[in-house]
């Protein structure tokens, strides 16, 4: 019974992630109606999202299998910014996360009072 959960959540999960992988907004309805209206919507479809997350995807697994020590997520990150950069991804219509904050915000004990 616990198989059938845990196989359950992973396509749940799954099914989630195809939209954002095509680089399209989520479809409202259950997990078949997502995965159905996320296929037939295949003519909206960001194709640089998808060639850019299956590679993501590809390189990830195969560093996993082939290269088991290596930090493979990080070194996909580290990829995946090298190649927005010399392809100017973001000019292709692929979605950045854009600028993150740096440092710590830090709260003074005079400001709580």
């Amino acid at each position: 019974m616990l198989d059938g959960f845990i196989l359950g959540l992973g396509l749940y999960v799954a099914v989630g992630q195809i939209p954002k992988l095509a680089g399209i907004e989520k479809p409202s309805g259950d997990t078949i109606a997502v995965l159905v209206r996320t296929l037939t919507d295949i003519g909206n479809w960001n194709w640089t999202a998808v060639v850019v997350g299956i590679a993501a995807l590809a390189l990830l697994f195969g560093m996993k299998r082939w290269l088991p020590k290596v930090p493979a997520a990080i070194v996909v990150v580290v990829v995946s910014i090298w190649c927005v950069n010399l392809f100017n991804l973001a000019g292709h219509g692929l979605k950045l996360v854009g600028k993150i904050p740096t440092g710590f915000h830090f709260v003074s004990y005079s400001s709580l009072s």
